[in-house]
């Protein structure tokens, strides 16, 4: 029993780990999940706002190239830039609005669906900022 007691919390502190439930703000609405390379995202959008969730394991994973492949994550799974200065959050849960206003958004990924996506062009990155020109997405699951 006392051997129970020592790594339950530690279990509960893993399943919580492992969940990528949205916040009740997000909940009933759909999730994308786009992988930017081998770092995986669950996307829910509510409007123009969204709230990402890395769901991959990663030891120490850099801030500004989580920030930078949750906005490339973001734009695939919706269709639209965001905001300036409206990504936020930490290397695990993201928050950003969308900037679709006026605008003719490109061709989003569907929800429910998993996809792969690889950076092809243009990746710089550096201690602070990681820019990217270019990324192809392929589904991997339906």
């Amino acid at each position: 029993m006392a051997m129970i007691a020592k790594f339950l919390p530690m279990l509960l502190l893993g399943a919580l780990a492992a969940c990528d439930s949205p916040s009740v703000t997000f909940m009933g609405t759909k999730k994308t999940i786009v992988e930017i390379d081998g770092t995986r995202f669950s996307v829910h959008r509510r409007e123009d706002r969204v709230e990402v969730y890395r769901t991959s394991f990663e030891v120490l994973p850099k801030r500004a190239e989580v920030f930078a492949k949750a906005e490339m994550a973001i734009e695939q799974a919706t269709g639209c830039k965001l905001r300036k200065g409206t990504l936020e959050g930490d290397q695990a849960l993201l928050t950003a609005r969308l900037a679709c206003d006026g605008e003719q958004p490109r061709p989003a990924l569907g929800a429910n669906l998993i996809y792969a996506c690889q950076v092809v062009d243009g990746a710089h990155v550096t201690r602070h900022d990681m820019s990217v020109e270019a990324i192809e997405c392929t589904l991997v699951e339906a």
